[in-house]
C-alpha cells in the first residue's frame, strides 16, 4: 500500500468502474512532472475521494457517481470504435475533457468543473503536496476566533 493512503480507511462507497474513471481523470487534472511534484496516484487521490464520499450525503455520493459514469459513458460516440473514456488514450481524454469544458451543454461544463475542483482539493490535502504548495498544516476550527489570513 502506497505511504499517503496508509491513513486512510478502506471504503466501498465507489464501484471498481467508477474508481478507474475517477483515476483516469486525476491523471488528466493533475500535471506529472512539475510542482507540486506527487502524481495524482502516489497522492491517492481516489482513495481520499472514496474516503471522502463514504462520509457524504447518500446524495451527493450518488450525484458524484453519476457524474464519474457520465464521463465514462459520453465519449462512446465521440470516438472512432466507440470506446469509454478509461479505454482511451491521454490525448483523446483531454480532447473529450476539452469537449466537456467547451461544451454548449451548462450540465456538462458544472459536471466537470466539479469533479476537477473535488480532484483538485483531494490533491492538495496530500502532505507532501500541500508543503510544496506553500499550505500550513491543519486549519482553524470554525468559531475559533483565528482568522485564516
Amino acid at each position: 500500500m502506497h505511504e499517503a493512503m496508509r491513513h486512510l480507511p478502506a471504503h466501498a462507497a465507489l464501484a471498481p468502474g467508477e474508481r478507474r474513471v475517477l483515476a483516469a481523470l486525476a491523471r488528466r487534472f493533475i500535471p506529472q512532472g512539475g510542482v507540486p511534484s506527487p502524481t495524482a496516484d502516489e497522492a491517492a487521490v481516489a482513495a481520499r475521494a472514496e474516503a471522502y464520499l463514504a462520509q457524504a450525503d447518500p446524495r451527493t455520493r450518488a450525484a458524484f457517481r453519476g457524474a464519474l459514469l457520465a464521463l465514462e459513458f459520453v465519449p462512446l460516440p465521440l470516438s472512432r470504435g466507440l470506446r469509454r473514456f478509461t479505454l482511451l488514450g491521454p490525448e483523446e481524454q483531454d480532447r473529450a475533457l476539452e469537449d466537456w469544458t467547451e461544451s454548449g451543454w451548462y450540465a456538462r461544463r458544472a459536471v466537470l468543473r466539479w469533479l476537477r475542483t473535488v480532484i483538485a482539493m483531494l490533491y492538495a490535502a496530500d502532505p507532501r503536496v500541500a508543503q510544496e504548495l506553500g499550505f500550513e498544516p491543519g486549519c482553524p476550527a470554525r468559531g475559533s476566533g483565528r482568522s485564516a489570513t
